[in-house]
């Protein structure tokens, strides 16, 4: 709700080129009216995270409030017509993104991937593999899956490692009475620099998120910096990875995310890991890809 569609009118008015960058699903979420048409056939939607409760037909967007819900249907619709019919470029993030524009009915021919640069300083310090724990930072909430993965980190026996867990949110003061013990620190809310100083000094990162991530900032930050990441195979994540990556997991399959947690203990396996994430990373988003792409945006003339 921050600008007027008319910036719209004006710009094609005076035949500005125009590239709008899109980083989440909120106009796919919030442009129906029925909550069927929206969480269609599971029991919450993975871009947003709401729940579908028994007998609601009303497509409830804002949880605590029907006249915002309505306003925002409202102009999502408006919004989705302009992604549709206008001659712009849209920039997502990965091609899961763009397959997902595609299917909603937008052509091809206008969407293009571009991704958000890094903005880490250099840092000299090599990856530790033999680092004497692993770290998850993010929202502490049913959406991210923390719970989950507390629950397979205690079935698991990496009796020398610890799990960091970095974040704050509506379930911290269960999890933190639930899962008092010795391999298991919570950190709390860090600064990004405290953050990142975490994650440089880990085995590696991980996640159990239950949702469709952009760009994974941690898991992106984490493989500039050298570290492995532990993660879901699920919407766009697995473009940031090699192929062949062996720590993503199947997606609700924890058995599979048990199975993962053990490589961590191979050294010269996650020494490995290091080099290829870094070197992917690096190839994805690299400045002459990024430069490369904008500029096939700027003269898209398809549009």
């Amino acid at each position: 709700f921050k600008i007027s569609f008319g910036i719209f009118k004006h710009l094609r008015q005076r035949q500005i080129k125009t590239i709008l960058k899109i980083h989440n699903f909120r106009y796919e979420c919030s442009r129906f009216w029925l909550v069927s048409n929206h969480i269609k056939n599971n029991s919450f939607c993975f871009a947003c995270s709401n729940i579908k409760h028994k007998k609601q037909i009303f497509n409830k967007y804002f949880q605590e409030s029907y006249l915002k819900s309505f306003i925002s249907i409202l102009f999502s619709k408006r919004y989705f017509k302009i992604l549709k019919s206008l001659n712009i470029s849209i920039a997502v993030l990965s091609n899961f993104h763009k397959q997902e524009l595609v299917k909603s009915g937008i052509d091809q021919k206008k969407i293009f991937i571009y991704r958000n640069p890094l903005s880490l300083p250099l840092d000299n310090r090599s990856y530790n593999a033999e680092s004497n724990y692993i770290v998850y930072a993010g929202r502490l909430n049913q959406a991210k899956g923390v719970e989950e993965l507390l629950q397979i980190w205690n079935k698991t026996s990496l009796d020398d490692l610890k799990l960091k867990v970095v974040g704050s949110g509506d379930l911290k003061n269960t999890l933190k009475r639930k899962y008092n013990q010795q391999n298991i620190e919570f950190c709390g809310e860090l600064d990004l620099e405290d953050t990142i100083n975490e994650i440089k000094n880990a085995r590696a990162v991980i996640t159990a998120t239950k949702m469709y991530e952009g760009q994974p900032r941690i898991l992106t930050e984490a493989s500039h910096l050298s570290v492995p990441s532990i993660f879901p195979a699920f919407g766009g994540m697995v473009e940031f990875f090699p192929d062949d990556y062996l720590l993503k997991f199947e997606q609700f399959n924890y058995q599979s995310l048990q199975s993962k947690l053990m490589y961590l203990k191979d050294i010269e396996l996650m020494k490995s890991l290091s080099l290829s994430v870094k070197s992917k990373i690096e190839e994805v988003l690299s400045d002459t890809e990024m430069k490369s792409m904008f500029k096939k945006m700027v003269e898209n003339d398809n549009f």
